[in-house]
Order: C-alpha cells, then structure tokens, then sequence
C-alpha cells in the first residue's frame, strides 16, 4: 500500500509538471519577485541581427554577421540569450563560425542585482554581473591575471549597439569589440 502512495505521489508530481500546472511555493512579503525586476530589461528581447568586429590581436580585425535572440524563459525570471555569429571577412574563413554563446540573465535576491551566466563555443563558463547604467545595459567578468571584461549594450527603438572592452588597471578601457544589430 505504501509504494501505491507514493506512486500517486509521484503521477501527481509529474503529470502536474508535464499538463503545464505550476506549483510556485508563495514568496514572503516583501521580499523581491525576480520576474518584475526582469522586466527593466525586456528591451532586450526579440530577434536581433547586425554586423560587427573583434580585435584578437595587435594585428587582426576579424568581422562578422550576427544572429542574437534573446527569450523571456520561466514565467520571465530568466532571460534566454543565443548568440551566433559568422565570419565576414575575406579569405578562407568566410562564412566560418566565430562566435557563438548562450547565456542566461537572471536576478539574484540575496545580492540584489542582476546575474550573467554564459557559456561560450569553448564550453568554459563565464559569470559575471549585470547592471542597468544610464539606460545600458552593462555586464562584465574578471579574468585570472587581475585584468576585467565589460559589455555595454544601448539599445534605442529596434537598434542595439555593443560594445566590449578590457582593462589591466581598472581606469584604461581598449575596446576590443563593436557590434550594430537591427530588430
């Protein structure tokens, strides 16, 4: 009788889960919804597309067409973000994939601030912290030597300009990276 309990149990749990049910546990009052505060960011959502460079050396500028989507996931508390771009300039790299990430912005309650976790084609995970500066949206990440990474993105109607810079000492910014996409 007991594992037919707990077989009810479980048939209750996941079909409840599979027929689009939601059981949310109720938040305290209070304490802060991540979904509401997700919202100052749904200028970001929508199928995106553009053009853009990255310096990867001294010497080389590399240029690329890029595809971006960013999705309200989870009832709006995590936004989704793909991202893949293709080699534009000349030569036999044309047409080669150069980047390509998905990433999640998501809000964190206990620092009470906006999260990014990103995975690139390399596999390794990035984790950075997100703010709205000015209307921008900016995220960045340290690095092992000491050294830090920014994005600012501004997006003004169905335009996004991004930019991605790097410092050594926290003053001196080197863009590295620019990109234009059109909703």
């Amino acid at each position: 009788m007991h594992a037919g309990i707990v077989g009810l149990v479980l048939l209750n749990l996941v079909g409840g889960s599979l027929s689009g049910v939601q059981r949310q546990v109720p938040q305290p009052s209070g304490m802060v919804n991540p979904a509401e505060e997700l919202k100052k960011l749904s200028f970001l959502v929508g199928n995106w597309k553009g053009d853009g460079y990255l310096i990867s050396s001294p010497t080389e500028r590399k240029t690329f067409r890029m595809t971006q989507t960013v999705t309200a996931k989870l009832r709006g508390s995590l936004y989704l973000v793909d991202q893949s771009g293709l080699e534009t300039g000349e030569g036999a790299s044309k047409g080669n994939p150069m980047m390509e990430s998905l990433g999640m912005v998501s809000f964190d309650v206990t620092r009470g601030g906006f999260n990014m976790h990103l995975r690139s084609q390399g596999g390794q995970p990035i984790e950075g912290e997100a703010k709205l500066e000015k209307g921008n949206f900016v995220w960045g990440y340290g690095l092992p030597d000491g050294g830090f990474v920014r994005f600012t993105s501004t997006v003004k109607e169905n335009a996004w300009h991004e930019k991605g810079e790097i410092t050594q000492d926290g003053k001196t910014f080197f863009t590295f990276m620019e990109m234009n996409l059109k909703k």
